[in-house]
């Protein structure tokens, strides 16, 4: 729920592209429904702790947290003051693993400054990765979000993908060498970027509902909406992951870095610095897909550093 990161250094926010969503099916099975559930708790937590006590209730030890670039999650929000803000948000959209131990959330948030003021001033979309131990409670590993317009409606409908009729899961063996793994397709995918340019590249590598997420845009889902959004992202576009990880049953995980884009390869004056977060999920040939892209810009090295 990282929608409290970026409230501070983004108050102009610009309009995005459009968004589909996928319908609504009619009750998610009851591993699912524990995801969703925590998801909510988590958020009415806040009118009872604060934002800080509502985090520190919910992070896992060794959370990661974005700020916009990563930072431990338990770290921050201890050293967070908790001052008289709101923080609102609600799930439209959450995923699972087949084995139900790891699992995401995304949805709207919004932001008051004094949770007196009549109407939030901030607007964005947060992304939420969970784990959850066996006998164990749901607790939040990871957390990103984006700022961008207020949105037309407030009106939010939860939406979630067909989940299999066979819920037998396998437990990957050797987790280590599936983490690498996972690693390294991300890495791959880094080099079709620099070969192919990142719109084309992460395209192929997408499932038909992908999401993806630029600060001051709205969230956008599929493929087709995903081209038009990235339609101007030009110039050269790689990273490398810092960290990840994966479900135990092995069929859904994330990855994250920094990206560095350049207007030209041999142009260092005119470069960025992003964080990014990719959550893949194997299709039913058991291939890695990305279902989800989100980056933040992180702020312009000092004179002098690097």
């Amino acid at each position: 729920m990282n929608r409290l990161l970026v409230v501070g250094t983004t108050l102009l926010l610009l309009l995005g592209c459009g968004q589909k969503e996928e319908t609504a099916m009619t009750q998610p099975g009851p591993d699912l429904q524990s995801l969703i559930d925590a998801e909510r708790g988590f958020a009415g937590q806040v009118y009872d702790k604060g934002v800080r006590g509502a985090f520190l209730a919910n992070l896992a030890v060794n959370s990661v947290v974005f700020n916009p670039m990563p930072v431990d999650g338990m770290n921050y929000y201890e050293a967070h003051e908790d001052k008289p803000t709101l923080l609102e948000w609600e799930p439209s959209f959450a995923d699972i693993s087949r084995a139900g131990r790891m699992g995401y959330t995304t949805g709207p948030w919004k932001f008051r400054a004094d949770s007196t003021d009549s109407l939030p001033s901030v607007f964005g979309h947060y992304v939420s990765v969970w784990k959850r131990p066996p006998d164990g409670q749901w607790k939040v590993v990871l957390d990103i979000g984006i700022p961008h317009a207020k949105p037309v409606s407030d009106s939010v409908e939860l939406t979630w993908p067909p989940q299999p009729s066979d819920k037998k899961a396998q437990v990957v063996v050797d987790y280590e060498a599936a983490q690498n793994a996972l690693m390294e397709v991300d890495r791959k995918l880094s080099e079709t970027s620099l070969a192919q340019g990142f719109p084309e590249a992460l395209l192929a590598a997408a499932s038909e509902d992908i999401r993806v997420y630029r600060a001051g845009s709205y969230p956008v889902v599929g493929k087709e909406a995903a081209r038009t959004l990235l339609t101007d992202t030009v110039g050269s576009l790689t990273w490398e992951p810092d960290a990840g990880s994966l479900a135990r049953s092995g069929d859904l995980g994330y990855t994250y870095g920094t990206a560095e884009w350049r207007a030209a390869a041999d142009d260092p004056e005119h470069q960025k610095s992003f964080s990014y977060v990719r959550i893949w999920k194997k299709n039913e040939d058991k291939q890695w897909q990305v279902v989800l892209d989100i980056a933040l810009a992180q702020p312009p090295a000092e004179a002098g550093e690097g």
